[in-house]
C-alpha cells in the first residue's frame, strides 16, 4: 500500500500466506492474509471473497477478519455489508484504533461523511494522537466542502503520522481544489522528488494532478499505477475524489483493467484497448 513496490511486496505476501496454509489449512489469520493478497495484490476479487468468508467461518470471534472483510466489501461498494462487518469487528474489539478508523473509512466511501467523522472522533477519544482518525476526518471534511477544516486535519495527520505519500497527496488535493494552487504544486514537487529515490504510488501523484484539473496527466498516472499493480487502486472505484472522472471512458477502461465487478463500471462506448468487440 505504498511502503514497497508492488512487485516486491505482493509475491512475498502470497508466499507467506501460502506457506501458512500449507502448514495448517484451518488458520483463520492465514485465510485472511490470503484474502488481502488476492484482493489487493491480484485483483482476484471472487477468490478474495471466498478467502475472507472462510476466515470468518473458521473463527467468527476474530475481529481482524471481520475488519479486513469489511475493507474488501467497502472496495466493492457493498456498503451496508461493509459497515455491518466492521461494526461486528468493533463489538469484538472495541478498543482497537485501527478498526475504529476502518469504520470511518467504510462510511466515507459510502458517502456518509458526517458519520465517518463521528466514527473517527471515537478513535480520537481513545487516543488523541491517532493519525489515521485525523486523516479520515480531513477526507470527510473535504467532501463536505469545508476545505479549511480539511486542511487543518490533514496537516495534523502529517504531524502525527509522518509525511507519507498518501497523506501528502490528500493534502495536496484539498489545496488544489480549494484554490491554493501554489501549495498543491509544492507538495506535488515533493512527491515527484521523492519518487526518484523510493517507491511513490503513481496513484498519489494522480490524486494531486486531478485536484489541479490536469485530467490527462492524472489518467496517465493511473494507467501507470494499473501497470505497476499498485495496491492503492483497491479503493479506486469508490473514492469520491475520482468522481469527476466517473464518466470518462478512459477511467472506465482502467476500472475494467483492474477487474472490478460490472456493478462498479460503465461500459465505454467503444470498448477498451485489447478487448474483443
Amino acid at each position: 500500500m505504498g511502503g514497497l513496490a508492488p512487485e516486491i511486496a505482493f509475491p512475498q505476501a502470497k508466499a507467506a500466506a501460502s506457506k501458512a496454509l500449507a502448514l495448517d489449512s484451518t488458520l483463520t489469520n492465514a485465510h485472511r492474509a490470503m484474502g488481502a493478497e488476492l484482493s489487493i495484490g491480484e485483483w482476484n476479487f471472487a477468490a478474495a471473497d471466498r478467502a475472507y468468508a472462510r476466515a470468518v467461518a473458521l473463527d467468527s470471534t476474530n475481529a481482524r477478519s471481520h475488519w479486513m472483510r469489511g475493507m474488501y466489501l467497502t472496495a466493492m461498494n457493498r456498503s451496508e455489508e461493509a459497515i455491518a462487518s466492521v461494526e461486528r469487528a468493533q463489538r469484538l474489539d472495541p478498543l482497537s484504533l485501527i478498526i475504529q478508523s476502518a469504520s470511518a473509512r467504510s462510511y466515507y466511501n459510502a458517502r456518509r461523511y458526517q458519520e465517518a467523522i463521528d466514527q473517527a472522533k471515537v478513535a480520537l477519544a481513545l487516543d488523541s494522537t491517532h493519525a489515521r482518525a485525523r486523516f479520515w476526518i480531513g477526507m470527510a471534511e473535504e467532501q463536505l466542502g469545508r476545505s479549511d477544516e480539511a486542511i487543518r486535519e490533514l496537516k495534523a495527520t502529517i504531524q502525527l503520522g509522518g509525511p507519507t505519500s498518501a497523506y501528502l497527496a490528500a493534502l495536496g488535493h484539498v489545496y488544489a481544489t480549494s484554490g491554493h494552487r501554489r501549495e498543491a504544486l509544492r507538495l506535488l514537487d515533493e512527491l515527484e522528488t521523492r519518487s526518484k529515490t523510493r517507491y511513490v504510488s503513481p496513484l498519489d501523484l494522480a490524486t494531486v494532478r486531478l485536484g489541479l484539473g490536469d485530467t490527462d496527466s492524472a489518467l496517465a498516472l493511473l494507467s501507470r499505477a494499473v501497470q505497476a499493480h499498485d495496491g492503492g487502486l483497491h479503493f479506486l472505484a469508490v473514492d469520491p475524489r475520482y468522481e469527476p472522472l466517473r464518466r470518462d471512458p478512459r477511467f472506465q477502461c482502467l476500472l475494467r483493467r483492474i477487474g472490478f465487478p460490472d456493478s462498479l463500471t460503465v461500459s465505454p462506448p467503444e470498448g477498451c484497448p485489447g478487448e474483443e468487440g
